[in-house]
């Protein structure tokens, strides 16, 4: 039930990113929740040349310098980093239709030159894509961080019991309480719980005391798969998992890395350690934007999320629906351009 808005009053521009991935994202979602459904490319320059407190910094704009000091742009058509903006917001349209591109038929806008249009009719997978698209975006939602970041955790749950053969066990492992799992809500009995289903011992580290009395946490896990043999023995093909909406994600690298887990468990072979994000962080050729940013990991991004062979969508979106409607709905569309 969505009682009250779902975006901040003033979507915030993105502030000192280099990776044009948030500015597309941030059009989008203009876009999206626009009355008319469509943006034009004087629009959007128009609107930040409105925003008095805009940042500039050379990186931001053409990315080839690197300044220690940033000015505040004053809104002036007459400053000489006017025309370095307006170049700035024409290439993130550019890159907006390199995006289309890539996305092809799951891209649920219309892109060209001059402007970006929300699609009339948006099938299952656009519905998804724009699911990821705000389960990205999380500094721009006002009062359902907890629910939307919930949804993308299930929608993590669904996507490899998807992909995964039927010999896999994927469970949510997450302290979030709105998914099912075999888990109990301390992490100490959790750690034996996954031990026993794993089997693989604990080390001697992991006690009562060591791991908490009251800890309900999940050590940076958020789902757990593996492939179940028909036998006792130790050893199996795993996946440690975490989804991660924020823009820290690379960050989250490390929470499901064996680094970190092979002081609980006494491994005889480490988990592959996977990271889900619903963020599409692809540069205009489709190819990651920074490999120096993957950290031992296996990225599964917007891209993968929705080109990878999955079925029954319809199900992926369910904890997204409310959202979803919501922005559907007239009485809730803005008009930023008034």
């Amino acid at each position: 039930m969505i009682s009250s808005p779902i975006f901040k009053d003033q979507l915030q521009a993105p502030s000192r990113q280099e990776d044009l991935n948030y500015w597309a994202d941030y059009i989008e979602i203009l876009c999206w929740t626009e009355l008319e459904g469509k943006l034009s490319v004087d629009a959007v320059l128009d609107r930040w040349l409105d925003a008095k407190n805009l940042r500039i910094n050379s990186t931001e704009i053409d990315g080839e310098h690197d300044h220690s000091e940033s000015t505040y742009f004053n809104g002036s058509t007459t400053s000489p980093d006017y025309d370095r903006i307006q170049n700035y917001v024409e290439s993130v349209f550019e890159f907006l239709m390199s995006r289309q591109t890539l996305f092809e038929k799951k891209y649920p806008f219309e892109v060209t030159q001059d402007s970006i249009s929300l699609l009339d009719e948006i099938s299952a997978p656009q519905n998804l894509y724009l699911c990821l698209l705000l389960s990205s975006n999380l500094y721009l939602v006002d009062n359902y961080k907890k629910q939307i970041t919930s949804g993308f955790e299930d929608l993590g749950v669904k996507f490899l019991r998807n992909i995964l053969s039927e010999g896999f066990k994927v469970h949510y492992f997450g302290k979030g309480s709105e998914i099912e799992n075999p888990f109990p809500k301390d992490l100490f009995e959790r750690f034996e719980k996954l031990s026993s289903l794993l089997k693989i011992p604990l080390t001697f580290r992991v006690n009562r005391e060591n791991v908490g009395v009251r800890n309900t946490g999940d050590n940076g896990l958020d789902i757990v798969a593996w492939f179940e043999f028909n036998n006792q023995q130790p050893g199996t093909m795993m996946f440690f998992v975490q989804c991660a909406c924020g823009k820290d994600w690379f960050e989250k690298q490390a929470d499901s890395h064996v680094f970190r887990w092979r002081n609980i468990f006494q491994f005889i072979n480490p988990p592959i350690n996977l990271v889900l994000i619903p963020r599409s962080y692809r540069n205009r050729n489709g190819n990651w934007h920074n490999l120096i940013k993957i950290d031992d990991s296996v990225i599964i991004d917007r891209y993968r999320l929705l080109t990878s062979t999955i079925l029954n969508i319809e199900r992926f979106v369910e904890p997204y629906q409310p959202f979803l409607q919501y922005v559907a709905s007239a009485e809730n569309k803005r008009s930023y351009f008034d």
